[in-house]
C-alpha cells in the first residue's frame, strides 16, 4: 500500500516534488474522500489531482468516449459562467484546471498558487458539482472529439490501439478506447453524460492527492 501511495504521488505530482522528502499524510473525510498529502515547500504552489471511479469501463455500450466527453464538458463551463467567462476567471488568476479520463478513473488535475488555495479549491468545486450541460457547447465538444479522432485515424498506432483492445478484452468494458471512436462518439447524447454523471459522482471511492506548499 505504501508503495502505491508513492507511485501515486510520483506519477501524478511529479513537478512538485523535486527535493521534496516529506512523507505522505493520509485522512479520510467524512463522507468517504480519501485525502493524500505530501508537503513540498520548496515552491510556492499546490497541485490537486482528484481521482473518481468514472472512466470509460462505465460508457454505455457502444457509446465509448463518453466518460472523455463528460470531463470536456465539466471543465468547459458550469451553472454559474459561460465557457468564455470560465476561460477568462481561470486564466485571469492563473489557475489550471483539466481533466482526463483512463479506463478506471476520471481524473482531474489543478495547480495553483499557494496563496490563491482557496479560490483555486472554489473553481474545482464550481467545475465538479455546478455542471450546465449546455447544449451548444455539447455538440461543439462533441464534433471537436470526431475530428481529433478522425486526424488521429491517419496513424497506424491508433488503429492498432483500436484493434488491440477490442482483441484483448472483446467485449469486457476495457474494449474500447478511453477517448472512443469515431462511430462510437457520434453516438453520444447529451442525455449520456448527464446519466453517467448523475450515477459516478459520488464522495465514496474519491481519492484527493495533494502536494505543494501547504500543511
Amino acid at each position: 500500500m505504501r508503495f502505491f501511495l508513492g507511485f501515486i504521488f510520483t506519477f501524478l505530482l511529479s513537478p512538485l516534488l523535486v527535493q521534496a522528502q516529506t512523507a505522505i499524510q493520509e485522512a479520510k473525510l467524512s463522507n468517504g474522500i480519501h485525502v493524500l498529502l505530501m508537503e513540498a515547500h520548496n515552491v510556492p504552489m499546490v497541485a490537486m489531482q482528484l481521482l473518481l471511479p468514472s472512466g470509460s469501463r462505465f460508457d454505455p455500450k457502444g457509446k465509448g468516449g463518453t466518460a472523455a466527453l463528460m470531463a470536456s464538458m465539466l471543465t468547459d463551463h458550469t451553472k454559474i459562467h459561460d465557457h468564455k467567462a470560465w476561460a477568462a476567471w481561470l486564466d485571469s488568476e492563473a489557475v489550471s484546471l483539466g481533466a482526463g479520463v483512463s479506463r478506471d478513473a476520471l481524473i482531474y488535475s489543478t495547480t495553483v498558487l499557494s496563496e490563491a488555495l482557496p479560490l483555486g479549491l472554489d473553481m474545482l468545486a464550481e467545475s465538479l458539482l455546478q455542471p450546465a450541460w449546455d447544449a451548444k457547447r455539447f455538440v461543439i465538444l462533441q464534433q471537436d472529439a470526431i475530428a481529433g479522432a478522425t486526424k488521429a485515424m491517419e496513424t497506424s498506432g491508433y488503429r492498432a490501439s483500436i484493434y488491440t483492445s477490442a482483441i484483448l478484452y472483446g467485449e469486457h468494458a476495457y474494449g474500447h478506447r478511453p477517448g472512443g471512436t469515431l462511430e462510437s462518439l457520434a453516438k453520444i447524447t447529451l442525455n449520456d453524460l448527464k446519466k453517467l454523471y448523475a450515477k459516478q459522482f459520488k464522495p465514496a471511492g474519491v481519492t484527493l492527492a495533494v502536494s505543494g506548499d501547504i500543511t
